[in-house]
């Protein structure tokens, strides 16, 4: 039941993905602040889901 635990983290990260990426074009209006501020958001999800699932 690893594999389904860390698919769902990943899609509850999506939320917050597209906030922030919002937020980082609102602010910097740049797509490359958008694409920096998501490459953050997905290693956070990669990283909060491979240590639910040690």
């Amino acid at each position: 039941m690893q594999i389904p635990r860390m698919i769902g983290i990943i899609i509850i990260f999506g939320a917050p993905a597209i906030v922030f990426g919002g937020l980082a074009y609102d602010l910097f209006e740049s797509w490359l602040a958008v694409i920096g501020m998501e490459v953050l958001v997905v290693l956070g999800a990669f990283t909060t889901a491979y240590n639910a699932c040690k």
